[in-house]
């Protein structure tokens, strides 16, 4: 297995990913294993998943848990290779497939855990930027729009408080400067 995660390594090194992200792999003193493998700018790093610690014998343990974009396991000395080899299963099944195969296993929801300092969840972001693109939101007319704007993304943001200590004012500014930072950006190309 190692072999193999020295390969999905060097696959992501594209010399700038290697200069900020990367895999950590230490000892515990309980004995044990901690890896943690940066996702960000790869397939899945918006992959939210966890799966508690799994006990299947004394001293015969692991937990998983991938969230904001890095894999992160503990495991007892004997099991290094089974979770190097969870996540390649990670990487050749997908998100989908992954979660089937396990049932233990329970997908994080987006607004578990936010914090503001974070920015906008990635799904937020997306369906924020779809919005003005379908409304044909610019500029000029985003003193027009951004009612409708605010009105349309208001159910997702909700969520977003309902899972941390947010307010609405706060979330809706964010989501204001992210709305305009996409409008300059496009209109800049």
């Amino acid at each position: 297995m190692l072999t193999w995660l020295q390969q999905w390594f060097l696959s992501q090194c594209d010399e700038e990913w290697e200069h900020e992200y990367g895999i950590k792999i230490c000892t515990l003193d309980n004995p044990g294993w901690s890896i943690k493998i940066d996702l960000a700018y790869t397939e899945l790093e918006d992959v939210r998943i966890s799966i508690p610690t799994i006990e299947e014998s004394a001293g015969d343990w692991y937990s998983i848990v991938i969230v904001d974009g890095v894999f992160s396991s503990l495991c007892s000395p004997n099991k290094l290779d089974f979770v190097i080899s969870d996540f390649k299963a990670l990487v050749e099944l997908g998100e989908a497939r992954y979660l089937a195969d396990r049932p233990q296993a329970r997908m994080i929801p987006f607004a578990e855990g936010y914090s503001i300092s974070k920015g906008l969840p990635k799904p937020v972001r997306e369906y924020l930027y779809k919005i003005i693109d379908e409304e044909q939101i610019s500029s000029a007319n985003m003193h027009e729009k951004g009612a409708s704007l605010a009105n349309a993304i208001r159910p997702i943001l909700e969520k977003l408080i309902n899972n941390s200590d947010l307010d609405m004012q706060s979330l809706i500014m964010l989501v204001y400067r992210y709305g305009w930072n996409y409008i300059h950006a496009k209109h800049a190309s």
